[in-house]
């Protein structure tokens, strides 16, 4: 029994000091851990160079009026965004950008989603339509096509059997199953939406008359033409701002499916 009574007292202890070893083991980083944060150094630096350090940079120029001459400029707070709120080549620039956005989240994603499902009907010839669609990099199709076949074969056998139509099947089976892919690309498109510059400079630069003006393409003129590169820095600002709205419009979405 005293033992018994020892070797059970003995225990906690030998625990407490188990668990103390094997964190002070965790704590410890190996040789291999250090070197793939050295691999890791020349990625970060360059992605601080490239990305965080312009982005401050203009972050603090959207609060200046700095012409982009020289290295002086004035603090003038919130002058930048009021100037932008209460000019109505701004104001249109963003009611076109919100038009082409909506334009690219319903024609294209319907298109792709068409040519998917046709796709996916598909035998052998499937492998050379798929090359055709990416000649002119329309990627949607693809995209969709490669979530569609992710869909359990088993789940599309049994709403067959179940006397689906073909729409009730894509409606009940392969959607649920595609959801999280089209947010990614909604999302994308959104952010995309915002940058669009090429296709309207080239064609147009934003005229006749600012008809066909684009909040890029509206930065690239205030910057370039007008000097005002505080004033283009700002209206990076603005879409930037609604390109992290729409990242954290898909987070939410996609922590509620997963509560759900």
């Amino acid at each position: 029994m005293t033992e018994i009574g020892t070797a059970a007292a003995e225990a906690p202890a030998r625990a407490v000091i188990g668990g103390g070893e094997s964190r002070r083991m965790t704590r410890r980083r190996s040789p291999h851990s250090r070197g793939y944060d050295l691999m890791l150094a020349p990625a970060l630096l360059l992605s601080g160079l490239v990305v965080v350090l312009p982005g401050v940079l203009t972050a603090v120029a959207a609060f200046t009026n700095w012409d982009g001459l020289g290295l002086h400029a004035a603090w003038i707070g919130l002058g930048n965004f009021r100037d932008l709120f209460t000019d109505p080549v701004f104001l249109a620039s963003l009611r076109h950008t919100f038009i082409w956005m909506g334009l690219f989240l319903t024609i294209p994603v319907f298109i792709g989603l068409v040519a998917a499902l046709l796709l996916l009907k598909r035998g052998r010839s499937r492998t050379v339509y798929q090359i055709v669609f990416l000649i002119p990099y329309v990627l949607a199709p693809v995209v969709y096509l490669a979530a569609l076949r992710q869909t359990p074969l088993d789940q599309v056998e049994a709403a067959l059997v179940e006397g689906a139509n073909g729409w009730q099947v894509y409606r009940y089976v392969y959607l649920p199953s595609i959801k999280p892919t089209l947010k990614l690309m909604w999302v994308m498109i959104t952010i995309f939406s915002f940058l669009a510059f090429d296709y309207v400079y080239l064609l147009t630069q934003g005229g006749p008359a600012h008809a066909t003006e684009m909040l890029s393409t509206y930065a690239y003129t205030t910057a370039f033409s007008a000097f005002e590169f505080g004033k283009a820095a700002a209206v990076g600002l603005v879409m930037s701002g609604f390109g992290l709205l729409s990242a954290f419009l898909f987070v939410w979405l996609s922590r509620k499916d997963e509560t759900e």
